[in-house]
């Protein structure tokens, strides 16, 4: 993984360019004000949502258009052609973005003057962000535009967010780990409580998502490899 550093380090510089770290300042200076200018009760279940949303998910909204943009002016071809390997590429694109969206969920947390158990946000959000910013690098290498992206996004994204809608009705219903959205929702409405999350669901929940982050980055990995072998990387 020698050559991961100077791959993540022009993602970083494109990601800035490309305008990615301007709108996720943007987006978490937004959320403070908001949460800074309601109720702490309200702030307290309204701040797991906000994060899951956006910051958290800053990956899934943004790797569409970057991925086609690094094709549009070359830039996948250029990696492509290097001794990086797949691994080392998706490690570099994931890193930024995941880590854009984790810093900014971070900043949110922070700015929100509600007490926060840091040792579960932070992992909670992190696996979070790998989860979204893989699946979306995955469904975009198949896409030729952006509206093709999310197309495919909605589709796959059915099975994954339809659980959501059981969260809002039921938050408290133990089956929610189960599913990766809810149990990133679990975890960060338990650590906004500022207590440290106890029981089997926290941690079944917790197993789901590391799981999940493992799972979408083979997928991510996979089709980044078929992908470079169509001449499509």
């Amino acid at each position: 993984m020698r050559r991961f550093v100077p791959i993540a380090r022009v993602d970083a510089l494109l990601a800035w360019r490309r305008g990615i770290a301007a709108a996720a300042v943007v987006v978490a200076i937004v959320y403070v004000i908001l949460l800074r200018l309601i109720p702490a009760a309200i702030a307290e279940t309204l701040l797991p949502f906000l994060v899951f949303s956006d910051p958290a998910a800053l990956g899934f909204f943004f790797v569409g258009g970057t991925i086609l943009a690094d094709r549009a002016d070359g830039t996948a071809a250029a990696v492509a052609v290097t001794p990086a390997d797949v691994a080392e590429i998706l490690a570099g694109r994931v890193v930024v973005l995941a880590g854009l969206g984790a810093l900014g969920a971070a900043v949110v947390a922070a700015g929100s003057g509600l007490d926060i158990a840091w040792s579960w946000f932070v992992p909670a959000v992190l696996l979070s962000s790998v989860v979204y910013t893989c699946f979306g690098y995955a469904v975009a290498m198949r896409a030729r535009s952006v509206n093709e992206y999310f197309a495919r996004a909605v589709v796959w994204s059915i099975p994954m967010f339809v659980p959501i809608v059981v969260f809002a009705v039921a938050p408290t219903w133990p089956g929610l780990a189960a599913f990766p959205t809810t149990a990133s929702l679990l975890l960060l409405r338990a650590s906004a409580g500022g207590s440290v999350p106890a029981g089997l669901t926290t941690v079944a929940a917790f197993v789901v998502l590391a799981g999940s982050a493992v799972a979408a980055a083979g997928w991510a990995q996979a089709q980044l490899a078929a992908a470079q072998s169509e001449g499509r990387g």
